[in-house]
C-alpha cells in the first residue's frame, strides 16, 4: 500500500512525500519491486535527479507498462545517453502510437502537474519529438 500511495502522491506533484513513500517498499521488499521502481523512475525524473532516474528505470521491470519505455526515453535523452533513449522511443512508439499524438491529454488525464508535464516534453524535443501543440487553459 505505502507504494501505491508514494505514487499517487508523486505523480500528483507531491514529489517529496511520494518518492518517500514509494522508497519504503523497496527496502522492505526488495524482490518484488519492478513497478515501484518504474514509478520511482518518473518520480525522480521530475524532481531533476537524473541519477536516481536511471537507476530506478534500470532495476524496473515493468515493461509491460505502455509508459515505461517512455518514461526511460526521457530519462535517457536528458542524461545523454541518446542512443539508450532512441531504442527506448521506438519502443514506446510501439506499445502506445497514439500517446505522443495526444499527450497532453495523456498527462494530464495521470494528474500529472503542467510543470511535469512540460519537463517530460523537454526530454521528448531532445530526442526530436515533434510534441504537439499545448491546448490553451480556460
Amino acid at each position: 500500500m505505502l507504494g501505491q500511495i508514494g505514487q499517487l502522491f508523486g505523480l500528483s506533484g507531491q514529489k517529496e512525500r511520494g518518492r518517500e513513500l514509494l522508497e519504503k517498499p523497496l527496502v522492505f521488499n526488495p524482490g518484488k519491486t519492478g513497478s515501484y521502481q518504474g514509478s520511482l523512475a518518473i518520480i525522480c525524473y521530475m524532481q531533476k535527479d537524473y541519477s536516481c532516474a536511471t537507476n530506478a528505470i534500470e532495476h524496473s521491470d515493468a515493461t509491460q507498462v505502455n509508459t515505461y519505455f517512455g518514461i526511460a526515453a526521457v530519462i535517457y535523452a536528458q542524461t545523454g545517453d541518446i542512443g539508450k533513449a532512441n531504442a527506448a522511443l521506438e519502443k514506446f512508439r510501439q506499445a502506445a502510437p497514439s500517446f505522443i499524438p495526444n499527450m497532453w491529454q495523456e498527462l494530464s488525464a495521470r494528474n500529472i502537474p503542467l510543470e511535469d508535464q512540460l519537463h517530460i516534453a523537454d526530454g521528448l524535443r531532445k530526442l526530436d519529438v515533434a510534441i504537439p501543440q499545448l491546448p490553451e487553459v480556460q
